[in-house]
């Protein structure tokens, strides 16, 4: 009863985020060998990173970035970049294996038929909807926690089984057969 009042109370102080990451806290059972002031930083550091992703993406939405003949050719000189927004372009290839601490990547209406985000352990959001995709691998993707993939009509199946951290999914106007979400205690919404 407690948990569910703290939860609550979290919410409706609009730290969702935060009472999110709580409830998974709970469903952890290697979380009880932190102590409390390492598990209230986890919380506050989840909370802190959903609202700065949060800000940038509005920050992003805003500035309608579009260049119809852009790429990513050497990319892989900034290997510490963070975010990649490259939306609303003809992009239909990249290599990502020099840029291993993307967090997030939105790279939607772009003309992409498969996206391959192996070896990117930090990678916490995608925005891929819009891209004609045939298949996209998450599946070395741990901390992967919000997914747009939606509006790809040709996109038949998603493996999410290593996601454990997924929260958002958002997969409407896909071709999907199944979809097998049992291994994603933490997903609160689903489009």
């Amino acid at each position: 009863m407690l948990i569910e009042t703290t939860v609550n109370k979290l919410q409706e102080m609009r730290l969702s985020s935060m009472a999110r990451a709580f409830k998974g806290q709970l469903a952890d059972s290697n979380m009880a060998s932190l102590s409390f002031e390492d598990r209230f930083g986890l919380l506050v550091d989840h909370e802190w990173t959903t609202r700065k992703n949060n800000h940038l993406l509005k920050l992003v939405k805003q500035a309608k970035f579009s260049a119809p003949d852009a790429c990513v050719e050497g990319i892989e000189y900034f290997p510490y970049i963070q975010g990649l927004w490259c939306l609303r372009n003809h992009i239909s290839d990249w290599d990502l294996s020099h840029n291993k601490d993307l967090v997030g990547i939105w790279c939607s209406e772009n003309d992409f038929t498969s996206l391959d985000f192996t070896g990117l352990d930090e990678l916490e959001w995608v925005y891929c909807f819009d891209c004609n995709l045939t298949s996209i691998n998450f599946r070395n993707n741990p901390k992967l926690a919000y997914v747009e993939c939606n509006s790809n009509p040709n996109l038949t199946s998603i493996d999410f089984s290593q996601n454990h951290q997924l929260e958002n999914l958002f997969c409407s106007k896909c071709g999907l057969t199944s979809l097998d979400l049992t291994g994603n205690p933490l997903l609160c919404e689903l489009d």
